[in-house]
């Protein structure tokens, strides 16, 4: 898994950590996600898709993922999986401009394992 370290140390901020060293993450964000490979998403107080390129890099945002976005993990394979506004669940296909939505759920939280495992809360509060 990754080797950053995460700490939300006051309302919408994030620091990252890599070496010891610790970096203000820019803007506000409103979740995180972390997988393999220092593989690190966030999504943005704009509801967007950024990806953290590093200390030298900050965040970029991905235009090509959907919008609306409010929450994010990152899978074995380091693709982001995102949660909308609405519930609905999309997950990156490893591709530019590839995504494909999960239509018969509606989620209210989603995290991914080192296992491949994705896990998925429903609106009534059951792991799916």
């Amino acid at each position: 898994m990754s080797r950053f370290v995460l700490d939300r140390y006051k309302l919408g901020r994030f620091k990252i950590s890599s070496n010891d060293t610790w970096e203000d993450l820019e803007d506000s964000i409103f979740d995180v996600g972390a997988g393999p490979v220092d593989t690190v998403y966030v999504i943005t107080s704009a509801y967007l898709l950024g990806q953290y390129l590093g200390s030298s890099g900050g965040i970029e945002v991905q235009g090509h993922a959907p919008r609306s976005l409010m929450k994010v993990d990152v899978d074995i394979r380091g693709n982001p999986w995102v949660l909308d506004i609405y519930g609905n669940i999309y997950q990156s296909m490893g591709e530019v401009n590839v995504w494909r939505q999960y239509p018969w759920y509606k989620a209210k939280d989603i995290g991914a394992s080192d296992t491949g495992a994705v896990w998925i809360l429903n609106t009534y509060g059951q792991a799916v």
